[in-house]
């Protein structure tokens, strides 16, 4: 009798993942400082490509590109990277909604809708990893 596993994401495959957030975020933070004019608040002419920049939001993804890519580590640090990016970019998701739809006023961060987007697929992404069961990658000898 076969009895049915639970799917399980492979560990590399989940560190691979997660890499890739990190290289994203750096990228974007990198290319954030070199593109646009430092400030803060809503302004249209600040921005990279589709996304809106800022001195704060550069900040923060070059904070979590770093995190997201010192995550590769173990699964232990997977599962925490997916808790902290789930709960944070699920809040900066829900702030991105406000600031970007509602009122100019309050979006201090220049926040656009492609950026709320990106908040919302990380979250994703953090949910994914922080549920997800891992197994070892085993090669037979």
């Amino acid at each position: 009798m076969r009895l049915l596993r639970e799917p399980r994401l492979k560990t590399n495959t989940a560190r691979i993942v997660v890499g890739v957030v990190g290289l994203w975020y750096l990228a974007l933070g990198v290319a954030g400082f070199v593109v646009s004019s430092q400030g803060m608040g809503a302004d249209t002419s600040r921005g990279f490509w589709v996304f809106g920049t800022s001195t704060m939001l550069n900040l923060g993804y070059l904070l979590m590109g770093v995190v997201a890519l010192t995550a590769t580590r173990s699964n232990r640090t997977l599962h925490v990277f997916g808790w902290l990016s789930f709960l944070a970019f699920l809040g900066f998701f829900v702030y991105g909604i406000f600031a970007a739809t509602v009122s100019s006023l309050g979006n201090v961060a220049n926040v656009r809708i492609a950026n709320v987007v990106m908040y919302g697929v990380t979250a994703a992404v953090g949910l994914f990893l922080m549920l997800m069961p891992y197994s070892e990658d085993r090669r037979a000898p």
